[in-house]
């Protein structure tokens, strides 16, 4: 034994004292990573791929480091040595996969991420959404800088912002060169298509890594105030930046241009800038004087006293500012001047564009006579369209220098040319498509405009399929447009398309999450929208609705009046009464168009004569269908079989039922409100019953006022008033009563998930009820107090 061991001894010694020497050196132990044993065995299969390799034996190199490679599967430097052994024999495919799997090992190592990228890329010809799509899904599943920024590229070439910017969501290539690099692409593609809500969030997320340059923050500073972002522009002012007096002074101009006098006031009072030219001073001080408390001019300044305006001056001022209300445009100007000046006869072309085509292209082309404006020609390209006047269409496009043209307008003018049949025109307009990178232009199919347009139209038409196909269609080329995306919740909620609905819904919940950043939260408006479609995203799945409703008298002389609202036995007033519900939701346009239908059980009970609190007495079972037959009012009809589960006191009947809310929706609703400390609820509800068998009916009628003061995130402590009026008939002898009653309730709401706004409410309150007049009463008392028990689920 001990000779056999000596030459493995002598060999390992060697070895050892190889390694020792080679410490520092590509192929020593300590840079593959391994033991002394494990180097011992892997070392004979390295010496044997290196003759191999040498020898330029494809079969004995491969298999040979492949083997070692089996042996020492963490080592890098194997896995290095492995890929250039592939590489060396032309196996890029399987080098690159080898790569790819010790890049998600290792992730940080830059000699294997230098080695992939040392391996040339198939270049790929991208044209279509669906090539893009294909090309970043395969980057998402083995996502590494230049696969992002190989997708990221593609996508900005063909005008699909969102594909690029969601290779930016991955941080490690964020913060990579080619990340910042990608980046600023996004941003200035976005500038060029005219995407501010893009370009705007391309600019917070660089500015959240890096400083920007002065001229980025005055790009930035334009979108903002273009969006009318007022809360990001103060937050970034606070911060530093976009806070020159130049901004200062375009900042409270525009404030004072949209009105909003109140924030004018507040941020004029806590500015001074320090402004250079006596222009902007004098502006300045306008605003001052105007909204900012000054009332004396200061000495220095002279006194301007403006010219009297001309009859005509004076109505293209009331035109500016009226410009958006249409209507008073059309008042002011529709004498068509021909001193009118070039933006006054463009406000008229807008104002006539939905009513008088001809009229508005006419507009469009006087302001166009009167201003070289590239923005006027485009106006007048876009209304030839409308009226079908395609070579005059295309002909006014090609009149804006290239540069000012976006690829839509190149797009429409080349469709313009198209319809013209005007073949030297339709090669111009390819020719500039081409040169910008865009798709080849291909008019055979509607553009999406034109779809997104009809889709607008069919859906105020109350076509719904129609206007779904449309703007599907849309959506093929235009994937995040928020409006067509919203549209598309409602058209789907409408058709009853539960899954579309919740599709659509949760991509805009994501498009008003995707505009928060550190500085800037949700505006007040952006709130409400988030809470009305996770609103709409929790009812499109709702198939079953529990409930729970009771109240119990705490005094014996405490009683519920009888009336048709009541869940107690029929045809008598009751101390306590309960009910437990379960309805399914059958679907909506089942009948009518808008209606919705539903069936139901449920369980309900009072406590009848007896003295007891719990309402288990005279217990009913009622199986009903509840038909809901207008879109837009709560209005309800119900046929209930009613079935006594004491057959000793009732009997079997049948209830036809009638039911109405009003006053409860939207602002004055008690659903959940996202905005302020508190909101003014009010109903009026309308109750009618009767009962087949029995030929009784009942009535209610009751007007409720409550203020929901919130006390947490999810809960209100809600104090409340009511009157009512309740009536029963039976064999013409009829009996009613009036009575009011205060109360407060604690509400509390819950299950929200990130698309879902809360679906399951719980109530507890305390009621004092007082009768102001009746008759037939079967107690003396007139004052009453319960305890109110709700629950949805």
């Amino acid at each position: 034994m001990k000779l056999r061991l000596k030459p493995l001894a002598a060999l390992a010694c060697g070895l050892l004292i190889a390694g020792q020497s080679l410490a520092a050196t590509e192929g020593s132990k300590e840079d593959l990573g391994l033991s002394d044993y494990r180097y011992f065995k892997v070392y004979p299969h390295i010496e044997r791929a290196q003759k191999a390799l040498k020898a330029n034996d494809e079969q004995r190199a491969i298999s040979s480091f492949r083997h070692a490679h089996e042996l020492a599967p963490d080592s890098v430097r194997l896995t290095l040595w492995l890929a250039e052994t592939y590489r060396h024999f032309d196996h890029d495919d399987k080098a690159r996969e080898l790569l790819k799997e010790q890049l998600r090992k290792t992730p940080d190592n830059k000699q294997v991420r230098l080695a992939l990228n040392a391996i040339p890329r198939e270049v790929k010809n991208i044209t279509t959404r669906d090539q893009l799509l294909a090309l970043s899904a395969e980057c998402n599943a083995e996502p590494y800088a230049e696969c992002r920024s190989e997708v990221g590229n593609y996508a900005l070439k063909l005008g699909e912002l969102e594909v690029a910017f969601a290779q930016i969501n991955d941080t490690a290539f964020r913060t990579s060169p080619a990340g910042h690099e990608l980046i600023n692409g996004l941003i200035q593609r976005a500038i060029y298509l005219q995407n501010w809500q893009m370009a705007d969030r391309g600019f917070a997320l660089q500015d959240r890594s890096a400083t920007l340059t002065e001229e980025q923050y005055q790009q930035w500073f334009a979108i903002l105030l273009h969006l009318g972002r007022d809360r990001r522009i103060l937050d970034l002012q606070q911060q530093g930046v976009m806070n020159s007096p130049g901004m200062q002074l375009a900042y409270a101009r525009s404030l004072a241009e949209r009105k909003k006098f109140p924030e004018l006031e507040s941020y004029l009072a806590s500015h001074k800038p320090e402004l250079a030219t006596e222009s902007e001073k004098h502006n300045w001080r306008y605003l001052m004087v105007t909204w900012g408390g000054m009332k004396e001019p200061a000495p220095v300044l002279p006194v301007y006293k403006p010219k009297p305006l001309t009859a005509v001056e004076m109505r293209m001022a009331q035109a500016r500012v009226l410009k958006d209300q249409c209507d008073k445009v059309i008042s002011i100007l529709g004498d068509m001047s021909p001193q009118y000046d070039a933006q006054s006869w463009s406000h008229l072309a807008q104002c006539y564009q939905q009513t008088a085509p001809g009229m508005a292209l006419y507009a469009a082309q006087q302001a166009s006579s009167r201003d070289n404006n590239p923005y006027y020609a485009r106006q007048v390209s876009y209304l030839a369209f409308a009226v079908e006047d395609y070579e005059l269409a295309q002909s006014s496009m090609r009149s804006v220098p290239a540069k000012e043209l976006s690829d839509e307008d190149v797009t429409a003018a080349a469709r313009s040319a198209w319809l013209a049949k005007d073949t030297v025109a339709q090669e111009y307009w390819q020719q500039v498509a081409w040169q910008r990178g865009m798709p080849e232009q291909n008019f055979e199919t509607p553009p999406a405009q034109d779809a997104a347009t009809r889709g607008f139209a069919l859906f105020k038409a109350d076509d719904m399929p129609g206007a779904r196909s449309e703007l599907e269609k849309a959506l093929v080329t235009m994937p995040d447009s928020p409006e067509i995306m919203r549209q598309m919740v409602y058209i789907n909620q409408r058709l009853d398309d539960g899954v579309q609905t919740r599709s659509y819904s949760e991509r805009v919940v994501d498009d008003i999450d995707n505009t928060v950043t550190p500085s800037k939260g949700l505006s007040d408006e952006q709130q409400k929208d988030r809470f009305a479609f996770r609103r709409v995203h929790e009812d499109s799945q709702r198939g079953w609705t529990f409930s729970f409703d009771s109240s119990l008298g705490l005094t014996t002389a405490s009683k519920n009046v009888a009336g048709a609202d009541s869940s107690g036995p029929r045809n008598r007033s009751s101390r306590s009464y309960g009910q437990l519900e379960a309805e399914y939701r059958i679907g909506q346009n089942k009948i009518l168009e808008g209606d919705t239908l539903s069936v139901y059980s449920r369980v309900f009970g009072g406590s009848g004569e007896h003295t007891n609190i719990a309402p288990i007495y005279m217990p009913a079972l009622g199986l009903g269908v509840r038909w809901k037959p207008l879109r837009e009012q709560v209005i309800y009809l119900a046929v209930e079989q009613q079935l006594p589960l004491d057959k000793a006191t009732t009997e079997a009947d049948v209830m036809v039922r009638a039911s109405a809310s009003f006053l409860n929706g939207g602002t004055h609703s008690d659903d959940w409100h996202p905005l302020g400390k508190g909101w003014f609820a009010q109903n009026i509800y309308l109750d009618a019953a009767h009962y087949v068998k029995g030929d009784n009916q009942l009535y209610t009628a009751d007007y409720r006022q409550s203020w929901h003061q919130k006390v947490s995130g999810r809960q209100t402590l809600e104090p409340y008033w009511h009157v009512q009026y309740n009536n029963q008939t039976k064999h013409s002898r009829s009996s009613d009563t009036k009575l009011a009653g205060v109360g407060v309730r604690f509400n509390t709401w819950f299950g929200e998930t990130h698309y879902d706004a809360f679906p399951h409410k719980a109530s507890v309150g305390l009621e004092y009820q007082r009768v102001i007049d009746g008759h037939n009463r079967d107690v003396d008392s007139k004052n009453s107090l319960f305890l109110t028990i709700g629950v949805r689920w």
